[in-house]
């Protein structure tokens, strides 16, 4: 995905977010094998709340579709992966 590189998108990020450029370069290196989850990796470390996370695909969505919509196709991947975690750990934790 070329938005990562974007000049763009690193702007939003630091001036519409406010994130730090460390909390950026940390998201930029544990996203290196698929640059589309950079967004889930920023919430994956607390970087950015959910609002952020909504407010980051929505610039994507408005600056280039194609991109956004690969990336909130990993990110609806993401949160079913997550899900399924969720409801194990109950099942396993009311087993106990």
């Amino acid at each position: 995905m070329t938005t990562i590189a974007n000049p763009q998108f690193l702007h939003f990020l630091r001036d519409e977010l406010s994130l730090s450029e460390a909390s950026i370069e940390l998201a930029l290196r544990h996203g290196e094998q698929d640059l589309g989850l950079l967004p889930i990796v920023l919430w994956k470390y607390g970087l950015v709340t959910l609002k952020q996370l909504d407010k980051t695909y929505d610039w994507l969505a408005s600056h280039n579709v194609a991109e956004a919509m690969a990336s909130l196709q990993n990110f609806n991947t993401s949160a079913q992966a997550i899900e399924g975690i969720n409801i194990e750990k109950n099942s396993q934790n009311e087993g106990n």
